[in-house]
């Protein structure tokens, strides 16, 4: 499997997450550009831990290159857990002479009360689509579904329940992006929710924790002004 081809969006926000990340932290990130990138933007960064479903070119290049230590790990230290690996043949034949990638079944690379152990656990996946009640679709899109889901709903509970851990949620806001808003609740004011929409595209990232019941009563009345000045 080839490497996903990166754009300067994915580099974009592979930069801005890389920000996000500390020195010592514990990672897990999924397949395709996005990740790639931000695998690719931590090269400057030192000692981080890896713990997640899959291993691709772009980790075993940080393991390489002594990025990825596993140094501070607060289990497993100075190991490299995964689940699979998804790459090139030149990924499978190093990892055959990587003692420090150690491969585990998925009720121990997925399970929340493993995950939570490791401090600072920071969970990185892609979004198709999210709504102002904050949920998250990464596999479908009016009722069509393109994708599974994989385990990033595990990731991101382990992340809310490690100790520093941040949950991120990687996605690209097209510039004729639309909110999707289930069938069953009300029609929201369209110049509202644009409104929302061209402030999240300016902005670097967006902490939504415990925002999201705010932002949707906000655009019902059409008083998004207050909450975004204050964000």
């Amino acid at each position: 499997l080839k490497p996903a081809m990166t754009d300067e969006v994915a580099e974009t926000i592979g930069e801005r997450v890389a920000a996000m990340v500390p020195d010592g932290a514990c990672i897990q990130t999924g397949i395709g550009a996005i990740p790639q990138a931000i695998l690719g933007a931590l090269a400057d960064h030192n000692d981080l831990g890896m713990h997640g479903g899959l291993i691709d070119d772009a980790g075993l290049a940080l393991i390489q290159r002594g990025v990825i230590t596993g140094k501070n790990k607060s289990i497993d230290r100075g190991l490299h857990i995964t689940g699979i690996a998804m790459g090139t043949h030149g990924l499978y034949e190093a990892l055959a002479d990587e003692p420090s990638v150690c491969f585990r079944p998925a009720n121990y690379t997925h399970e929340v009360g493993v995950i939570a152990q490791h401090d600072c656990f920071i969970s990185v996946n892609s979004a198709i689509e999210i709504d102002l009640l904050g949920q998250v679709s990464a596999d479908m899109v009016g009722g069509r579904q393109l994708s599974g889901t994989g385990g990033s709903v595990d990731f991101m509970r382990g992340a809310a329940a490690s100790k520093g851990g941040i949950s991120i949620v990687a996605f690209a806001v097209a510039a004729n992006a639309t909110i999707e808003i289930p069938p069953f609740e009300e029609r929201l004011p369209q110049k509202g929710v644009s409104r929302l929409l061209r402030w999240l595209r300016q902005q670097r990232q967006a902490k939504f924790r415990g925002l999201f019941q705010r932002l949707r009563l906000a655009v019902q009345r059409q008083q998004l002004e207050p909450i975004l000045t204050e964000w």
